[in-house]
């Protein structure tokens, strides 16, 4: 077991979550460790992480087993609070947030695109964008070079849809 950092990027409608450690590799996080913690979206936490045993697509090579909040002491899951936190997020989340906006003024980009500017991977960058597609603040478009693939070749990201189509398109 291993001790890093973890922002949290993304928590789905089942209540798990996902993160992303400084070196931009993904991190799965249970729903009843994020209910222990809790996590919200942007919040940075010490997290407890293993080899996550489940991931077969190798996108999230981690699981978070518990998450303390940075300079705390550890949050059983037992003391698990009834709903999430409200903290806003983290400053280096928001200064990530502006400059992938500031980033697709005009264009269309990548995951690894993005994730290259921000440090990190394709993967790391794709959890933060998604959360970002979640919240209403980016567009995105799922690229398949043909139709016998089972995973998109790549995902481009806009501040709108009408960004994917350019100036010439006949609407």
């Amino acid at each position: 077991m291993e001790t890093q950092q973890i922002t949290i990027t993304n928590i789905i409608t089942s209540g798990s979550g996902f993160g992303v450690t400084p070196d931009g590799i993904s991190a799965f996080i249970p729903e009843r460790v994020i209910q222990a913690s809790g996590a919200d979206i942007g919040q940075v936490f010490s997290a407890h992480l293993i080899h996550n045993d489940l991931n077969r697509s190798g996108r999230t090579p981690l699981l978070a087993v518990r998450l303390d909040r940075e300079g705390s002491e550890a949050t059983e899951v037992a003391e698990a609070p009834k709903k999430r936190a409200t903290k806003a997020p983290s400053r280096r989340c928001e200064d990530a947030r502006q400059k992938v906006l500031d980033m697709l003024e005009g264009h269309m980009m990548t995951s690894a695109e993005i994730g290259d500017a921000l440090g990190t991977d394709a993967v790391g960058a794709g959890s933060f964008l998604h959360g970002m597609w979640e919240k209403g603040d980016i567009a995105k478009a799922v690229v398949y070079a043909n139709g016998s693939q089972k995973r998109a070749s790549f995902v481009m990201w806009a501040l709108n849809a009408d960004d994917f189509f350019g100036e010439n398109i006949d609407g």
